[in-house]
């Protein structure tokens, strides 16, 4: 799974050069696995693939993206992924995940508050195993469009869920 995120989110970073190489600021990185995400970074794609979430690290980063307010999108990169449901989430040991910004010790309900914020916003699915050239340039389009319109952030959905509303 991880080989096959990896593969996908460099296809997709070589893909994406075109929408973004006006400026450099807004050219993709792949991170890898022990990387934190930067601090100039303003925007995430977040590569989902089967397993992804049973990777504390994977959770973490978008811990980090929730907490930093970044624009979100998540992108689903294979075909047998799920969004994950509570009980696999409650299976990611929370001492191994950051503190949130008051320095707590996060729940697993916190966690599935982040989690299911993100999917609120609709993923866009590239499958470069699969997809022909014409669907993955089309993926990367709406990908783009997207990442423009800076709708794609989940923080306030997480913060009204938090509070109940």
């Amino acid at each position: 799974a991880v080989f096959e995120a990896n593969a996908a989110a460099h296809v997709l970073q070589r893909l994406l050069v075109p929408h973004t190489c006006h400026d450099p600021s807004e050219m993709p990185l792949v991170l890898p696995m022990v990387a934190d995400i930067p601090l100039r970074a303003e925007k995430v794609l977040i590569v989902c693939t089967a397993g992804c979430f049973d990777e504390p690290s994977f959770v973490a980063r978008i811990l980090t993206a929730h907490d930093r307010d970044l624009q979100a999108l998540p992108v689903i990169a294979d075909e047998e992924f799920r969004v994950p449901l509570r009980a696999t989430v409650s299976k990611i040991p929370v001492q191994k995940l950051p503190r949130d910004t008051s320095g707590r010790i996060r729940t697993t309900r916190d966690v599935t508050a982040v989690i299911a914020a993100l999917f609120k916003e609709i993923a866009v699915s590239i499958n470069p195993k699969y997809a022909t050239s014409q669907v993955l340039v089309a993926s990367v389009k709406r990908i783009g469009s997207r990442l423009v319109s800076k709708q794609s952030r989940f923080t306030s959905a997480v913060r009204s869920y938090e509070s109940g509303a």
